[in-house]
C-alpha cells in the first residue's frame, strides 16, 4: 500500500502543474482614469487589472492614448469613459500583462466614432510565441457591439494589439488569464499529508 502511494504521489506531483490552473476573465472597462462628461483626456499609457496598454502609433503625433467620456445623448455612448481613435492617419494600440504572463482575448465592443463617421474597420493581431494570429471587424454603428473572438485567442498570448486607417470606438475589451484550481491544490495538499501520515506508521 506504501508502494502505491508514493507511486500516486509521484505521478501527481509531475502532472499538477499542468493542472494546477484553469481560466479566469477580467473586463478591461478602461474606466481607471476617471473622466467626467464631456471631457476627454490624452495618456502616455495606461494600465488596468494588470493589463498596460501604450501607443505604437497615433493619429495625432501626440504619442498619448485617447480616453473621452461623451455627456449623455452623444454618440457612442455606454455611460463610461472608452478609448477612440480619430484617424485619418494609421493608429496602433497594444497592450501586453504588466507581469509578462501569457493571457488570452475572449470578446471586445466597438462602434464607430460618431453619427457623423459611423463606420469602422480594425484590424486586430496577438502573438503567441513565434506566430501571429490575426482578425478584422468592421461595422456601421454608433452603438457599441460586442465582437467574439476565436477559440485560438484564448491562452497563449504575451501581445495583443489593434490598428486602423479610420475612425473607432473601443471599450470592455474581456481578458482570459490563468488562476489557481484551488479543488486541485487541494487535492495535492491531502495527498501530501497521506504520505507523510504513512511514513510515521
Amino acid at each position: 500500500m506504501s508502494h502505491f502511494i508514493k507511486t500516486g504521489f509521484l505521478i501527481f506531483a509531475n502532472f499538477a502543474p499542468l493542472l494546477c490552473f484553469a481560466q479566469g476573465t477580467l473586463t478591461i472597462t478602461f474606466d481607471d482614469a476617471p473622466i467626467p462628461p464631456p471631457d476627454g483626456l490624452a495618456v502616455k499609457n495606461y494600465s488596468e487589472s494588470g493589463m498596460y496598454f501604450y501607443p505604437t502609433v497615433l493619429f495625432d503625433g501626440s504619442g498619448g492614448l485617447a480616453f473621452i467620456n461623451p455627456p449623455p445623448g452623444s454618440d457612442p455612448n455606454d455611460g463610461t469613459s472608452y478609448l477612440q481613435g480619430v484617424g485619418p492617419g494609421t493608429d496602433s494600440i497594444t497592450a501586453a500583462s504588466a507581469s509578462g504572463a501569457l493571457f488570452g482575448v475572449s470578446s471586445i465592443d466597438l462602434a464607430g466614432m460618431s453619427s457623423t463617421f459611423p463606420n469602422f474597420a480594425i484590424e486586430f493581431g496577438g502573438r503567441i510565441g513565434a506566430d501571429v494570429i490575426g482578425a478584422k471587424f468592421s461595422g456601421t454603428e454608433i452603438s457599441f457591439q460586442t465582437f467574439q473572438f476565436g477559440p485560438e485567442w484564448s491562452s497563449g498570448l504575451s501581445e495583443f494589439w489593434w490598428s486602423s486607417t479610420g475612425s473607432w470606438s473601443v471599450d470592455n475589451l474581456v481578458v482570459i488569464v490563468p488562476e489557481p484550481n484551488p479543488g486541485i491544490l487541494f487535492a495535492l495538499g491531502a495527498l501530501i499529508i497521506c504520505l507523510k501520515r504513512r511514513k510515521q506508521l
